[in-house]
């Protein structure tokens, strides 16, 4: 049984149409929406040197997700959904591949954290992700397997306080979706 579309759920600026996630044909201008967008993070400097004191939470949230979607389009991924929200339920990236959907998480630190990004998506977190993906997943009417990855970025600063990418780093099925109710 098909449960109804979540309540306040809304899809962001840049998402591909239902039948992506259903393995179905896209329209031309979705297509070439999502070709566009694509190209633009590809040919765009995400690692340009920034001072990190001079970025807010949000700032820094938004370039370690550039820095991952990038990564993840030069992999060979393609792009679902970005910043997809529900409610006060958020998924970072929605990437697709040939084996699936992939919900990924983003997580950025500097070098010298004191935690680890990986350690930083604890069980609440992966909780939080699970309600959101089920949203997502019931939404979109998603046929396919999903997977749930983390990408970490690690930043570094120089000498004059610019801060750089120092790694990037994907771990795929990082938990498994316990509980995920699909269709």
């Amino acid at each position: 049984m098909k449960g109804p579309r979540p309540m306040n759920c809304w899809r962001g600026v840049h998402v591909r149409k239902k039948q992506v996630a259903s393995g179905q044909a896209v329209s031309a201008l979705s297509q070439l929406q999502m070709a566009a967008m694509e190209w633009e993070v590809l040919n765009t400097d995400v690692e340009r040197a920034k001072k990190w004191k001079e970025m807010t939470a949000k700032d820094i949230g938004k370039w370690g997700e550039d820095v991952a979607l990038r990564y993840l389009l030069q992999k060979g991924f393609h792009l679902v959904a970005r910043n997809w929200f529900c409610g006060h339920k958020e998924l970072d990236l929605i990437m697709e591949d040939r084996r699936g959907i992939h919900i990924v998480e983003v997580r950025t630190r500097k070098e010298n954290s004191l935690k680890e990004p990986l350690e930083s998506v604890d069980s609440v977190k992966q909780r939080k992700v699970l309600a959101a993906a089920d949203s997502f997943i019931r939404a979109m009417k998603v046929q396919k397997e999903v997977f749930f990855d983390i990408v970490a970025v690690l930043s570094e600063t120089d000498e004059k306080g610019l801060t750089h990418v120092k790694s990037v780093e994907l771990t795929e099925n990082a938990f498994l979706p316990i509980g995920l109710k699909t269709i």
